[in-house]
């Protein structure tokens, strides 16, 4: 009998643990950071493009969980949860991962478990009262934004034959030519198609928008950008 209740109990450990979801906040920005929010109070938007405002980003939200004994609802209250923490008032959803039926039944089998489903967000402050200003045309003055850090808004982004859309990239302009830019890549929601400290040629569209970010970059980052530009600066 004390087997069968001991059994009974490490089952309903594990099943607890199982059920978790698991949330990491990578800050963006330590200046855009806020005081505690409700969490309640995080509105949830589906693409950059629905929220209302201008908006100040503040963190990347990296969720994962067992499918099996968790919903995307449990999924999306974790992130609205982290997000608050950091006094962001909205979280911008970027994609969330299903396993495959493979995967499913392999995680059944070998561990008694589902397999895992992972989410991404990004963590924002939508400024009250504040409303989307007029996009600015980078090809006006290209040369403004040569060696600053900016952020490229694009509404697609081909890859692999397909397009992704509500695309984002911050990155460090290194050239301009011929209305494309050249662009050390720092940050990008489409880590698949463009990494970290990747060089790489973005045509812009029409629609899609370049603008400086006025914070800057840390010491560390501007010697690492020195370096990178230097060495293509010598193979172009």
């Amino acid at each position: 009998m004390k087997k069968i209740i001991v059994c009974l109990a490490v089952g309903f450990i594990i099943a607890q643990f199982a059920a978790c979801v698991h949330t990491n906040t990578t800050v963006l920005d330590q200046s855009k950071i806020r005081e505690a929010i409700d969490p309640e109070d995080v509105v949830i938007y589906t693409m950059a493009s629905k929220v209302p405002g201008e908006y100040e980003e503040i963190a990347l939200l990296n969720s994962k969980a067992d499918s099996a004994s968790t919903s995307e609802a449990q999924m999306f209250k974790s992130m609205r949860k982290k997000a608050a923490r950091v006094g962001a008032n909205a979280i911008i959803l970027d994609a969330v991962s299903e396993p495959t039926v493979g995967a499913k039944i392999a995680a059944a089998v070998l561990f008694g478990s589902g397999a895992e489903r992972k989410g991404k967000a990004l963590a924002v402050y939508v400024i009250p009262g504040s409303k989307k200003t007029r996009r600015q045309s980078a090809a006006l003055e290209p040369e403004d934004y040569i060696d600053k850090y900016v952020k490229l808004k694009a509404q697609n982004y081909p890859y692999q034959g397909g397009n992704f859309t509500n695309v984002i990239i911050r990155g460090v302009v290194f050239d301009y030519q011929n209305g494309t830019f050249t662009i050390l890549v720092l940050y990008s929601n489409i880590p698949e198609a463009l990494t970290n400290n990747q060089i790489k040629k973005l045509k812009l569209d029409p629609s899609d928008s370049l603008e400086i970010i006025k914070t800057g970059l840390d010491d560390a980052t501007k010697e690492a950008v020195a370096e990178k530009k230097k060495e293509w600066e010598e193979n172009n």
